[in-house]
């Protein structure tokens, strides 16, 4: 069941690269914005253990989590990130149907280089890049930050 843009919590900013949105309850709307990729923002709660496909166990504190994700084919791969129950297709449905979804930045930068603004984070080693050269499109922080907005 969607819901109108009344009864959902959204807000909008813009940054020069970034369009950022935030949805409650899982809501998301089409975007007339062209993307190319985005930051998905995830909190853990509390220290868990995931296993995440070939990766094995991995060990998550609780925090923030940020997940750089290719849209190149559509913005219904970042609305599939909301919904609870999915087929686990990549190392992000293992951690985004149990972690909190915060929301998601679009932007028109390429993958790759929107995970490069991520070098101060701690990086979550082979996670999400098996298609790329990237060492991860997976990144930690204790705390809410969008610093990656402005480097």
């Amino acid at each position: 069941m969607h819901k109108t843009r009344s009864e959902a919590s959204r807000t909008e900013n813009n940054f020069s690269h970034f369009t950022l949105y935030y949805w409650k309850k899982y809501f998301i709307k089409a975007t007339k914005v062209v993307v190319s990729s985005y930051v998905l923002i995830l909190l853990n709660y509390r220290k868990r253990e995931i296993a995440v496909g070939r990766l094995g166990k991995l060990t998550f504190p609780s925090g923030y989590f940020y997940y750089v994700g290719s849209a190149r084919s559509g913005i219904h791969r970042v609305k599939r990130h909301f919904a609870k129950q999915k087929k686990k297709r990549w190392h992000i449905d293992y951690i985004s149907s149990v972690m909190t979804i915060v929301g998601a930045v679009l932007t028109h930068l390429d993958e790759c280089e929107l995970a490069s603004r991520f070098s101060r984070f701690q990086q979550i080693p082979h996670f999400g890049c098996s298609d790329c050269k990237c060492t991860s499109h997976l990144f930690y922080s204790p705390n809410l930050t969008l610093e990656f907005l402005s480097t």
